[in-house]
């Protein structure tokens, strides 16, 4: 069940696709809802960001407030069960886009962390990645609880000087995607995670799937990395042809490059590993960022099992469905 609750001068209204009598009863006012999509930008890191679209409300729900406000805070959950039972999986602000006598429809926007990170803040050699988010996540600044049980051990050494100003979680989408690592943000917690880590387990098997394609599945693969650069380093892939990858070197100075050299051959590895997409139904627990997904595949020509880690994650409401991508490695069973 797709549980809402949209605050509308500052009242509390429950609400989704269809009535649910819980706890509370939740009224039918959606008439349609943008898929959410969650996920990394780069096959190898960086933040697990929501891209949201925004959804059509009934007029109904604002004859009391007429006319409808124009934003008003959100949160969405999900429970297979119970309303006590529901995980939230995204806060925000709702804000009004248009409306007429048929709908209302709103734009939907993530919290958002706005802390700049200031021109020339320096890390020194023997600061690391950890210390780094440390930083960053401190109360004068993104003002966020870290939780790295998930990152790498010993965290990779970083020697950099920023120049510019920049967003916190921009410039930590960059350092955590060279060092092939992920974070995600929620209930002011910012998790960091190794690419490597998994963040959960579970197992899929023919049961507990239905493909957003004609296949149950849709295996693939990106275009190949040939060489990845970053400052004056660059390595070179098994590929002689495909795409350049080109990032920032963080850090500079280290090792007389061998430290670079070994981020990139990480960015290498991530960048032309299989990958594969599949939807399962909104049954059970929610995937969460990084979990490890054991598929076993059947209906293949020859049985095929897929170990991936879920690094995008599509909330497809209007077809009871989430698309969950990542990058792994396919073999025959």
């Amino acid at each position: 069940m797709l549980l809402v609750q949209q605050t509308i001068n500052a009242v509390v209204n429950k609400i989704s696709i269809e009535s649910h009598n819980l706890e509370a009863p939740y009224y039918n006012r959606i008439f349609q809802m943008d898929s959410l999509n969650q996920g990394i930008r780069k096959a190898y890191g960086g933040y697990f960001k929501a891209d949201i679209g925004g959804y059509v409300l009934s007029p109904e729900l604002f004859t009391g407030d007429w006319p409808p406000p124009i934003n008003g805070a959100i949160s969405m959950a999900y429970s297979a069960i119970t309303e006590a039972a529901a995980v939230t999986f995204l806060t925000g602000t709702a804000h009004r886009t248009m409306f007429d006598r048929e709908s209302v429809k709103y734009d939907i926007y993530g919290d958002q962390n706005d802390y700049v990170v200031p021109d020339a803040t320096a890390y020194a050699p023997n600061d690391t990645l950890v210390d780094v988010f440390t930083d960053q996540c401190g109360v004068a600044k993104m003002n966020l609880t870290l939780d790295s049980t998930l990152a790498r051990n010993p965290s990779p050494g970083v020697t950099y000087t920023t120049s510019g100003e920049q967003l916190a979680v921009d410039f930590l989408d960059g350092i955590a995607a060279f060092f092939t690592h992920m974070f995600y943000i929620f209930d002011g917690t910012l998790y960091l995670m190794d690419m490597a880590a998994n963040n959960g387990t579970r197992t899929l098997t023919e049961n507990d799937y239905f493909g957003p394609v004609e296949s149950p599945v849709e295996y693939f693969n990106n275009v190949p990395c040939a060489i990845a650069k970053a400052g004056d380093y660059s390595a070179q892939s098994a590929y002689y042809y495909g795409d350049e990858i080109s990032e920032t070197d963080y850090t500079t100075g280290s090792a007389a490059g061998v430290d670079a050299a070994a981020a990139l051959a990480l960015i290498i590895t991530y960048q032309n590993k299989d990958r594969c997409r599949i939807a399962i139904p909104f049954l059970g627990d929610l995937p969460a960022p990084g979990e490890q997904i054991t598929l076993v595949d059947t209906s293949q020509i020859v049985s095929t099992t897929m170990v991936f880690n879920a690094r995008i994650i599509q909330y497809d409401f209007d077809n009871d469905q989430i698309i969950i991508e990542g990058e792994g490695e396919v073999t025959a069973t």
